[in-house]
């Protein structure tokens, strides 16, 4: 899909050429996402 005013191509399928860089990619975006929430979780309460 082109965007009128920027000319912009968006083409969720044109990211990746492989299916499976897709995978990988969710795959790394999940496991920061799990190790955020494990940082946070670890971290003291800020008593105010």
């Amino acid at each position: 899909m082109r965007d009128k005013r920027s000319g912009i191509v968006n083409d969720p399928n044109g990211w990746f050429e492989e299916p499976r860089d897709l995978i990988a990619a969710i795959r790394r975006i999940v496991h920061v996402s799990v190790g955020t929430v494990r940082i946070v979780e670890g971290l003291p309460t800020l008593d105010l």
